[in-house]
């Protein structure tokens, strides 16, 4: 891995949240799981992260919400369940992020991880 930080995955769904952690953990990233985007902020206050994979149906504050209060600088994948259109339109609002359907799967969000940080 040649980014420095690690991944943060935001997701309030535990089950998927660490099937992913353990894929992405396989693949050589340090991972970390937020269950609410109401974490998100201390993660970033105590650790180096360089990308964070956002749900985007979340309770409270929703994936979109919590990007943007993100710095731009943060990069972003939306991991989401919703529609591919509604995933294209959202991440098309920041020029940090990019976005795969929960229905493509885990390896292609490896894929979009490794293409983001400069390993892919």
């Amino acid at each position: 891995m040649t980014a420095t930080g690690c991944l943060v995955i935001v997701d309030d769904n535990q089950a998927l949240a660490s099937a992913t952690s353990r894929i992405l953990s396989d693949a050589g990233y340090e991972v970390v799981i937020a269950s609410s985007p109401f974490e998100v902020t201390s993660i970033l206050a105590q650790q180096e992260v360089a990308l964070l994979i956002l749900d985007v149906m979340m309770p409270g504050i929703d994936g979109q919400a919590l990007a943007s209060f993100l710095p731009r600088r943060t990069q972003i994948v939306f991991y989401s369940a919703i529609d591919e259109e509604r995933l294209r339109a959202l991440a098309a609002r920041f020029s940090n992020a990019t976005y795969v359907s929960k229905a493509d799967g885990v390896d292609e969000l490896l894929h979009e991880v490794e293409a983001r940080l400069g390993n892919g």
